[in-house]
């Protein structure tokens, strides 16, 4: 492609790379000089709108009237754009009637004038004082503000007719600037004026309203979730309160409603082009079946998000026609293309459900196959966890059908006879007593460092509450007991919590003996094991050592319950991802591993061979256990170790420094920033769910601009975590 083909358009021609200061602009030159910006020197819509509609309003100044405030003019200038660009797509096709007369119309708009002006000004509103300004702005010069003057026009009115000769002339006297100079120029200004008329005339109805319309106004919409009609209540109300004549503002569900289809889709189409390139992303996605906007069935939706260092970039919740793993791969595939982030994804996040991690039709490997190169996977470490916790809270109560135990549903109808003042802790059962007692202290500083840092669910922050509770601790806010909720295997840390709340009023809620017996022993697990493991999950540092240490302790709690053990280890032992030859280099940056362990890591990592082929999961048997106390995080580690670094493209000439200088070394610093920086739990698709189930229904029915709603929510979330004053107004 020739550099001139790059410098045209469809419609416009040639782009320019400035604008004349010597007349007015019209909307072909206007529109020229953007596309100079956006396509040659490969500016943002927004800034290259922003960047030209500055220097229009600068020559604009000249005649001294009022003008429209920049963001009016910066969306009048987008919606020129859009209209060309709509006129761009389908310049191919076979036209008909009425797309040669869309043609037509758009090329007679670029020959009229780019009006910025705040209501119309004809040459008799133009005072004395604004023909002065103008004289002297332009004294000297020849003024040709002008756009295809006739030469036939009538004569027009003389300008001392309009201004006052006496009262000129005491304005000019401290200048240099003579009564005849003013009078010379009259013509040609008059001329041009007379011109303007003509040609503004148009524009003069559509300025009695007030657009109120902006990108911004339609995400906080959006993301409030209001519709059109409720949005014309809200925005007229408003409007009164702050002094204004809702008469004289454009306010009307039809136009609300055909603005935001129109806003949603530049907003939608402005993230994807300014989205951020980053090197190293890890992709995560989580199916959900939903209801089908507009119908009676449900389908699949498919959350697709990416994240990174600093980074975090909703994709899409596409709609599958199945649920199965080409499908999903397929669809993801498709995503990565049309965002052109394929060479950067370095990792796959996802549930270790079948559908997802099947070795021949699971998702992750269509992808791998889709994309020709090995992927690391990090599967989510709260999916795993949440499997061991069932396995265990099973053993008290046999799930044969339905998504929890029944008794879960029996407690969350009994709550409301419950007297919540009284309530029992574990310091109060002298057998948790003898076996916590000695823990304690570890496990409240524990949670009081969990409770310092940002949880991102409310549940989280409750399972440390009565963690504390039934350590006998009082809360510095007090002791408050949440409504027992969900408890399907969905909600995580349901069952954690629902286990510590039975209990905490095990005397006014009936259990069996033997069940509150196991329910106590459940507990005990729960704070002594469980705890620390959930919460410290989100570490990709931490992972497998804490997988390691954390088999070690489901090996001792067969002291006291055998059967809760081994249920625990059998569950645990299918799910040793991050204990592979892949991952298990994780551990080279996690602090809490002796020096002298990890040397010997650096020596498994130059001279240990691999001994298997699947190297994305350690296998071990049951059998085997009793060996597991022996082992430490070198003998997970081999030479193909190695691909860790070599994906995410991290230097590793640290490994050949002695172990206590890594922390000063440079390169490992930057490899722990950007293994610090990998998500190894999916939360950030469940929130992708989340968002697809609040707005799969109502605000729109169009496909596409379902789409465009979730991108411009997901970003406004963004920007906008909370709704304090100092992150609106800044």
């Amino acid at each position: 492609m020739s550099e001139n083909s790059l410098n045209t358009a469809y419609l416009l021609g040639a782009f320019n790379n400035n604008l004349t200061r010597c007349k007015l602009p019209n909307n072909s030159e206007v529109l020229n000089y953007f596309m100079f910006k956006y396509k040659v020197l490969k500016k943002s819509i927004r800034s290259s709108a922003t960047e030209v509609i500055k220097e229009v309003q600068d020559i604009w100044s000249i005649i001294d009237v009022p003008l429209e405030r920049s963001q009016h003019v910066t969306k009048k200038l987008e919606s020129l754009f859009i209209e060309w660009r709509n006129l761009n797509k389908s310049r191919f096709k076979k036209h008909c009637a009425f797309h040669i007369s869309k043609i037509k119309e758009f090329t007679d708009k670029l020959n009229k004038l780019f009006d910025v002006r705040l209501k119309k000004k004809s040459s008799q509103e133009l005072s004395p004082e604004q023909l002065f300004s103008l004289v002297r702005k332009n004294k000297g010069q020849h003024i040709s503000l002008s756009i295809n003057v006739e030469d036939n026009e009538p004569p027009l009115e003389s300008i001392e007719n309009v201004v006052d000769k006496n009262a000129l002339s005491r304005a000019l006297s401290s200048t240099s600037i003579s009564f005849e100079e003013v009078s010379s120029c009259s013509g040609a200004l008059k001329r041009t004026i007379s011109n303007f008329e003509d040609e503004l005339s148009e524009y003069s109805n559509d300025k009695k309203k007030i657009n109120i319309m902006t990108p911004e106004l339609t995400s906080a919409l959006d993301r409030s979730n209001i519709s059109s009609r409720n949005a014309t209540y809200n925005l007229v109300a408003a409007a009164k309160s702050l002094g204004h004549d809702p008469t004289k503002i454009n306010i009307s569900h039809r136009v609300i409603h055909r603005e935001r289809i129109k806003m949603r889709k530049m907003v939608a189409a402005d993230i994807k082009e300014n989205s951020l390139i980053v090197d190293n992303v890890i992709l995560h996605w989580d199916g959900k079946l939903l209801p089908d906007c507009g119908g009676p069935h449900k389908v699949d939706r498919l959350p697709i998000v990416l994240s990174g260092l600093n980074y975090e970039q909703l994709l899409g919740v596409p709609k599958l026609d199945s649920g199965t793993g080409f499908n999903q791969a397929k669809t993801i595939v498709k995503a990565l293309n049309r965002w052109n982030i394929v060479k950067n994804v370095k990792g796959l996040c996802f549930d270790t459900a079948y559908v997802n991690s099947g070795d021949e039709n699971g998702a992750a490997v269509q992808i791998e196959r889709a994309l020709k190169t090995k992927i690391l996977w990090f599967p989510c470490r709260h999916h795993i966890y949440e499997l061991v916790m069932k396995s265990v809270a099973e053993v008290v109560w046999h799930v044969s059908s339905g998504p929890s135990p029944a008794v879960f549903n029996r407690f969350k109808q009994e709550w409301t006879t419950i007297d919540q003042t009284k309530y029992e802790t574990g310091m109060d059962d002298q057998y948790v007593k003898k076996i916590l007692n000695h823990k304690k202290q570890d496990i409240l500083e524990f949670i009081s460092l969990q409770m310092e840092e940002f949880q991102p669910r409310g549940d989280y922050k409750e399972l440390l509450n009565l963690t504390c509770i039934f350590l006998g601790e009082i809360l510095p806010q007090g002791i408050s007991f949440k409504t027992p909720g969900a408890h399907h295997h969905a909600r995580w840390l349901a069952k954690a919590i629902y286990c510590l709340k039975i209990f905490l009023f095990k005397k006014q809620f009936k259990l069996a003996k033997v069940e509150s017996s196991k329910l106590t022993q459940v507990c005990i697990f729960i704070v002594d094991i469980y705890i620390k493991g959930w919460y410290s999950a989100p570490s990709s540092v931490q992972a497998p050592y804490q997988d390691f240490m954390f088999l070690k302790s489901l090996l001792d709690l067969k002291h006291i319950n055998a059967e809760m053990s081994n249920a625990a280890c059998t569950k645990f032992l299918r799910h040793l991802w991050y204990l592979s030859e892949d991952l298990a280099a994780l551990s080279f940056f996690d602090e809490r591993i002796p020096t002298d362990v990890k040397s010997k890591m650096v020596k498994a990592i130059k001279c240990q061979q691999s001994t298997t082929d699947n190297t994305r999961k350690f296998y071990m048997e049951q059998k085997d256990l009793k060996s597991f106390f022996n082992k430490d995080m070198s003998n997970f580690i081999t030479q193909k170790s190695m691909i860790l670094f070599e994906k995410f493209n991290l230097p590793s000439s640290f490994l050949d420094l002695p172990v206590n200088q890594w922390e000063a070394d440079k390169t490992y610093q930057d490899s722990l920033k950007i293994i610090r920086a990998i998500k190894v739990t999916n939360d950030i698709a469940e929130r992708g769910v989340a968002l697809i189930n609040k707005y799969n229904e109502g605000l729109t029915y169009d496909e596409e601009q379902r789409q465009f709603l979730l991108q411009v929510v997901a970003d406004h979330r963004k920007k906008y975590p909370d709704c304090s004053k100092k992150n609106l107004c800044f």
